[in-house]
């Protein structure tokens, strides 16, 4: 699976080549936003906060990488939920779950009770 070939390439520093090949495969329709996710899964679950730290980061960056309108409003739905629960997670994650935050809210309107939810997980 191509998708983690891009997270290994990711892990290995090389982020700006694995985000540019990531965000292309998701654009052109040869990847999903779901397909990637899961081949984070070994890093978003780890119990080492490093790792989860930059799986997030990694969610954060290719989220900022992708054009403003291209995301559906389910997969936004998900990801302001996945951001909001990683705000509770270890000190060494939060400034990624922040950036993550950032990412979407500058590039997608943000929609219902999205922006009270974030706010509420930051204040928390």
């Amino acid at each position: 699976m191509a998708d983690r070939l891009y997270v290994d390439q990711y892990l290995r520093g090389e982020t700006t080549a694995a985000i540019a090949a990531l965000s292309k495969d998701l654009t052109s329709g040869a990847a999903t936003l779901q397909a990637v996710i899961e081949s984070l899964a070994p890093e978003l679950t780890s119990t080492g906060p490093e790792a989860r730290a930059l799986g997030t980061r990694l969610l954060g960056d290719l989220v900022y990488a992708l054009p403003g309108d291209f995301l559906k409003v389910e997969e936004v739905n998900v990801l302001v939920k996945f951001f909001c629960d990683r705000l509770q997670d270890q000190h060494v994650i939060i400034p990624h779950v922040l950036f993550g935050v950032h990412a979407l809210v500058r590039f997608h309107p943000l929609e219902g009770d999205w922006p009270v939810d974030i706010v509420r997980a930051i204040n928390k």
